[in-house]
Order: structure tokens, then C-alpha cells, then sequence
């Protein structure tokens, strides 16, 4: 086996495969440039647009005409709906709704009472059965309508439900180019782009029957050791998250990083002013070894959430029920209901929802500053007066029984 220097260098030179690759991705495209190449709230909302006959595409209902009777053409579910009632269907009253009731889109045709439901898949999976949830909200809430569900995934991947037609995002780019071609002269120049832009986009990085997958799988075999290296030195957005909330932290001289828990997923701070309470750091009561921190900061952050949340570690159980006593009275956010016998929070804030991780890392990282600066605006000064007007944390203070199972007293 060549050496990992070997490798790298018989992939960059004289590579054919690879100089092909890049004459295929060096034409300019839309989708690429501004970063919404695998994010399913943008493939939504652009699906959205298609398939709504009153938008200012031009194309009517033919779009989505033209991926039902693709769905039908190719599926062996059982269905309510034939391709001969779409073609005696008209359709262009049919509106489109996005995240009603959690569906990704429903288009809703009230002449002919007919209703599709879209769940859309690119990078997640199931979960919690909400295919068979999605299909009897619509049951219920449009009675006796005819319904045609669609499990929309980059390989048309069988759906966990029996009542969803498997559709891939090769059918979907299939009906936009055969549109571009058919419709070029009578479709307007911008819509003709946005069509070609799509499909390109979904050959290159979405659809795994395409030439460019093809080469990609081929590149991948020839030089294995390689990509492998390559991708183990990839940028991680998680670690790059991280980096960027301690650049925030140390910005701020009223607050102390605690170097020993500053980590990708998980980062603890504290207020400076908290150093002068005797119970900062005091050893935790049933066993010298552990230390108990009464309170303190931390982000929780994880590949597709950031929480910043104020919390109590273990320690003395009577001085942990007196904060958490505290929080509830005070109304924190994000405070729990039931005191637990470990680790938990008193406050929770969310800074990052799986949304947001659609954006580009320039836009995430923005997000984080802008809701950083409301959490020390709003929140921090709210919550360091609360542990100030706690006069006990301030004075010296007897240790308490430690009590794990009964009553919590002081």
C-alpha cells in the first residue's frame, strides 16, 4: 500500500477521471452559488412553487400533472386516483400549502376533491410514524377526498407506510427537463434557467443515477486512501461552531471559560463574580475528589440543535433544591418541572434549531452572534441578579445532608 503522501499525490496528478469531474461541476449554477444544494426546507418551498398552478412560473398545473403521472406510471401501490383522472382533471384551482399540520406540502384540489401529500427526504429518515400521522390528518380534515401520498427521497427509497408511493428525485428531475424541452419557446428565459439550473443541481449532488455519480463512484475506487484521507480532514461544522462560541466567550471579560469541559459538543462558562461565593468549586460533600458548581453555563452543542442552558452539577442535593426553588418561583425558561437527582438544567435557551443547519456556515455563525448578543441583553442580567439576591451563596456556609432518595430538607 502506497504511503498517505503516495496516495494524495497519484489523486492530484495526472488524473484524468478527475479533470473530467470538474469540466462537469465548473458550469456555473444557481443553486450551487448560493449554498441550498442538499436543504429540504429549500427543495420545499422550490417543489412548493412548481407544483402551485398560481404561481408566476407559467406552467399552469402541468407540473404538477407531469410528476403524478409519473408517480402513477411507475408505482405499484394501490391507489384512489387513476392517470386517466388526471388527464380529465383540470387542477389549475389546486393550492399548495407548506407545513400544514407538519406536512412538508399539500396541494389540496377542492373541484375535484383530490389531495396530494408530499413528505420530502433528503438527508433524514422517519420517524415516530409520521407518514401514516400526515395521511390520517388529511383523512380527517378533508373527508371523503381522494389521496394520492408521495415519499419523496434522493433514491425513491420505500416508504415505512404501505399508503405512500415511492418517488425519487430522478423523477422529479426527469419532469423538469422533459418540461424545458418541450416548453422552452412558450416558457419565459428566467423559469427555462431555473429549470435547467434545478435538474443540473439534482444530477450533480442529489441523484445516484446520473453520470456524474457514476464517475464520482468510479474516482472513489481508484483512489480510495486517498478521499478517505481527505474527507478525515474535512472541515467540521460542529468543531467550527465550537471555535466560534469560544471566540464569543472571550470576548467578554466578565466571563470565564472553564478549559476543562471546552470541547466540540459541550462548552461550560461561568461569571467571573461567581468566584468570590464560597461554594464555587467547594468540594462536593460525598466524595473529596468531586467538586460541585453552583451554577454554571454551558452549550450543548450538537450536530443539529445549539442550547445554551444555565446548570446545577451534582452536589448537595438541599442547596440544588433551593436554586431549583428559585428558578421555578422566577419563572426561568426552559426550567423543568421535577428537581432530578444528577445533572440538570435551571434555564434553557435554544440557539440553533435543525432548521438553521440548512444555512451556510457564515449564516449559522451570524445566527450565534446575533442570539448570543440577546442572551447577555435580555437573559444574562436577568439571571446573575437571581443568583445574587441568593444572600446564601455569598456567606459561609455549613454543609447539608446529602440526601438522594426522601425528602430534600435544609
Amino acid at each position: 500500500m502506497s504511503s498517505p503522501r503516495e496516495a494524495l499525490e497519484a489523486f492530484a496528478e495526472q488524473n484524468p477521471d478527475l479533470a473530467r469531474l470538474e469540466s462537469l461541476l465548473s458550469k456555473f449554477n444557481l443553486f450551487e452559488a448560493i449554498g441550498v444544494v442538499r436543504q429540504e426546507l429549500r427543495h420545499s418551498n422550490l417543489l412548493a412553487f412548481l407544483l402551485d398552478p398560481s404561481q408566476s412560473h407559467g406552467l399552469g398545473a402541468v407540473f404538477l400533472k407531469e410528476l403524478l403521472q409519473s408517480v402513477f406510471l411507475q408505482t405499484e401501490v394501490e391507489s384512489t386516483v387513476s392517470s386517466s383522472d388526471l388527464d380529465s382533471w383540470d387542477l389549475r384551482q389546486a393550492t399548495v400549502q407548506r407545513e400544514w399540520h407538519h406536512i412538508d406540502i399539500l396541494v389540496l384540489d377542492d373541484v375535484n376533491r383530490f389531495a396530494v401529500l408530499i413528505e420530502n427526504k433528503i438527508d433524514t429518515g422517519e420517524h415516530s410514524d409520521q407518514l401514516n400521522r400526515y395521511y390520517k390528518d388529511v383523512q380527517s380534515h378533508y373527508p371523503g377526498y381522494k389521496i394520492a401520498a408521495l415519499h419523496l427521497t434522493p433514491d425513491g427509497d420505500a416508504p415505512t407506510s404501505d399508503l405512500y408511493h415511492a418517488v425519487s428525485y430522478l423523477q422529479v428531475c426527469q419532469v423538469a427537463e422533459r418540461l424545458v424541452a418541450l416548453r422552452r419557446s412558450t416558457l419565459g428565459s428566467d423559469i427555462v434557467m431555473l429549470l435547467e439550473h434545478y435538474a443540473q443541481m439534482l444530477r450533480r449532488h442529489i441523484v445516484s443515477d446520473s453520470n456524474v455519480a457514476e464517475l464520482c463512484r468510479s474516482i472513489y475506487q481508484k483512489h480510495r486512501q486517498a478521499l478517505d484521507l481527505i474527507f478525515e480532514h474535512r472541515p467540521d461544522q460542529q468543531a467550527q461552531i465550537g471555535q466560534h462560541i469560544k471566540m464569543l466567550i472571550r470576548q467578554r471579560p466578565d466571563i470565564i471559560l472553564d478549559p476543562d469541559l471546552a470541547g466540540k459538543s459541550w462548552l461550560n462558562f461561568a461569571l467571573r463574580e461567581w468566584e468570590e461565593s464560597p461554594l464555587y468549586g467547594r468540594p462536593y460533600q460525598r466524595n473529596s475528589q468531586e467538586r460541585q458548581w453552583l451554577p454554571y453555563f454551558q452549550f450543548w452543542n450538537a450536530p443539529n440543535k445549539l442550547d445554551l442552558v444555565m446548570a446545577i452539577a451534582i452536589g448537595n442535593l438541599a442547596d440544588r433544591a433551593t436554586l431549583f426553588q428559585m428558578a421555578r418561583a422566577k419563572g426561568f425558561q426552559g426550567c423543568p418541572s421535577k428537581l432530578g437527582t444528577s445533572w440538570f438544567s435551571l434555564f434553557k435557551k435554544p440557539l440553533l434549531i435543525a432548521n438553521d443547519y440548512e444555512k451556510s456556515q457564515e449564516e449559522i455563525e451570524a445566527l450565534i452572534s446575533d442570539r448570543w448578543a440577546a442572551f447577555l441583553r435580555d437573559d444574562l442580567p436577568y439571571l446573575a441578579q437571581a443568583i445574587r439576591d441568593e444572600k446564601w451563596l455569598w456567606v459561609s456556609h455549613k454543609p447539608c445532608l446529602d440526601i438522594y432518595h426522601g425528602t430534600i430538607g435544609r
